[in-house]
């Protein structure tokens, strides 16, 4: 399968409609238009019941009973159309973060390192707001809008002639055109209040999740400050968007409330064209009332839309199928190499300093093949770690061979990291997460494997037990007993990658890890990082970092 048909990329209209019921969208579509035909129809009935009071020729009974009726149905189309439209909404929200997780998980991992993910995921969440109002807008609200005005045009025309059908539709136009004009020149600042308001997402959502971290360090007044900059940086956005949005909206009302000024002016000068004046002007003012909302309704759409439209984009720009990491090899292997490869990266050596240090990583050739388990160790920053990242396709370099022809894919593997992600979930759950197949008795037997029986035991919730954000409850050795068992339960992939798995236990319990490795290993394929002596008892082969060049042992 090509890699760009793995998941459709969408457009934003159509992504729009991504993960809704088709049946649930025409629900919503046809209810709304019954529902807008009944308001129509109700203040017709409303103008008709004016001007028999006026005239005092009615009859009261079957007036009350034609409007309730009316009112009736209008109600039943408004309690079906909102259901649907709840339903919709709550998929919208939903669908927006599957979505972009699956192209997340798709995308290479030096571009997500290269951008900020917590930019990400509030441009992410930013969008699930700014679809769900972009889908009620352009699906619900301006279809009612449309009809509303299609619905009045044609009595206007039929009852009192095409003349106020005329003004009606000119003022109109003339109400959206000018508040389009209003809305586009101001899409800069849009675009700077999105830019702003995902920013400030971004900083709760680092901050929040490393608040361990900041309570650590007591960093609340440097967090804080960064806040009050973002706030500040969001109110300069949204002031210059308002002075513009709301000297839009004022021209936007004196245009849309001529309507009925015009209407009054017409019927004055020709009284010839309306037979019943209650009847005509309690109509008008029912549609001037209604007019102001579904103008401003068309035209405010254009706002919902680029606020919409705007983090899409950015996120698009990001996530791009361009971006694609490489593709799995799909067949067996019987060798891997890495030949001739020269990598280099950066980093400072402090987080606050300038300083920036290079390190260079040469791999002149390794190899591993099909049941090897291969060793590498070194000083700490020789490259044992960036040479993992190579074969499992975390850092692309080109120089990967598979059976002896260089490919651009990636090795079908499992890499368990030494820096332990555990997540806010149960014990169960973050054991489970490669390998939704093992039973509880297993996990516990696996739990007392590696030292960890009395510390489930304690737990009042036993494998239910949540972890907390980061694995905030669990010590370091915890988090990387945890994360070795997650690692090698996961069944039948080609080859396994340990790094340093035993580097922050003691001498006991790492004598069980190793154990545990060399049980589950058994038959496979892996390759260990380790500085540890004890670990390499379980490996056939050896390669040592040294000066930044990997060579191997007893070759």
């Amino acid at each position: 399968m090509n890699k760009k048909e793995q998941i459709k990329f969408y457009k934003p209209y159509w992504f729009m409609y991504y993960g809704l019921k088709p049946h649930r969208i025409a629900g919503s579509f046809i209810f709304m238009i019954l529902w807008t035909l009944m308001n129509t129809a109700n203040d017709r009935y409303l103008a008709k019941i004016a001007d028999a009071v006026y005239t005092k020729d009615f009859e009261l009974k079957t007036m009350l009973i034609r409007y309730c009726l009316i009112l009736l149905a209008w109600m039943l189309c408004e309690f079906i159309g909102d259901f649907f439209n709840v339903l919709n909404s709550e998929d919208i929200e939903i669908t927006t973060r599957k979505y972009f997780f699956q192209i997340m998980y798709r995308m290479r991992p030096s571009i997500l390192r290269d951008h900020n993910t917590g930019y990400v995921a509030g441009l992410v969440d930013k969008i699930s707001h700014q679809r769900r109002e972009a889908y009620h807008r352009m699906n619900e609200e301006v279809p009612i809008a449309i009809t509303y005005i299609l619905a009045v045009s044609c009595l206007l025309a039929m009852q009192y002639g095409p003349i106020f059908t005329v003004i009606l539709i000119a003022t109109i136009i003339l109400a959206v055109v000018v508040r389009v004009f209003i809305i586009l020149s101001n899409a800069k600042h849009i675009d700077e209040l999105n830019k702003a308001e995902a920013s400030n997402t971004s900083l709760f959502i680092d901050t929040g999740t490393n608040i361990n971290t900041v309570q650590k360090l007591q960093a609340f007044e440097f967090i804080t400050t960064c806040f009050n900059a973002s706030i500040k940086r969001c109110q300069r956005a949204v002031k210059m968007w308002m002075i513009k949005q709301e000297i839009g909206f004022v021209y936007f009302k004196l245009m849309s409330m001529t309507f009925l000024p015009v209407c009054m002016l017409i019927q004055l000068k020709y009284p010839h064209l309306v037979s019943n004046p209650g009847e005509f002007y309690t109509f008008i003012i029912m549609i001037q009332i209604r007019l102001n909302h579904m103008t401003r309704t068309l035209s405010t759409s254009f706002v919902v839309w680029e606020k919409y439209k705007s983090p899409f984009r950015k996120v698009s720009d990001i996530l791009n199928p361009d971006h694609i990491r490489e593709e799995i090899y799909d067949k067996h292997f019987e060798t891997a190499q890495i030949k001739n490869c020269d990598y280099s990266y950066k980093y400072k050596k402090e987080t606050d300093s300038e300083e920036v240090k290079t390190v260079r990583v040469r791999i002149p050739e390794f190899s591993i093949n099909r049941g090897d388990i291969v060793c590498v160790h070194g000083e700490s920053g020789q490259g044992k770690t960036t040479l993992l990242n190579i074969l499992s396709g975390e850092i692309e370099t080109g120089e990967v061979y598979i059976n002896g022809t260089r490919v651009d894919k990636r090795l079908d593997c499992v890499f368990i990291a030494q820096d332990t992600e555990i997540f806010d979930m149960s014990i169960r759950d973050n054991i489970k997460l490669g390998n939704d197949d093992i039973s509880d008795e297993e996990i516990y037997e696996l739990l007392e494997r590696v030292g960890l029986k009395e510390w489930i035991n304690a737990q009042p919730e036993k494998l239910d037990t949540r972890l907390g954000e980061r694995g905030v409850f669990v010590s370091t050795g915890q988090r990387q007993r945890l994360n070795l068992i997650r690692g090698l339960i996961i069944p039948n992939k080609e080859a396994y990658l340990l790094d340093e798995p035993t580097s922050n236990v003691d001498d006991e319990t790492e004598i069980r890890m190793i154990d545990l490795i060399r049980e589950k290993m058994s038959g496979k394929t892996a390759i260990i990082v380790t500085h540890k002596p004890r670990i390499r008892s379980i490996c056939n082969r050896s390669y040592i970092f040294e000066k930044g060049i990997l060579s191997e042992e007893n070759k």
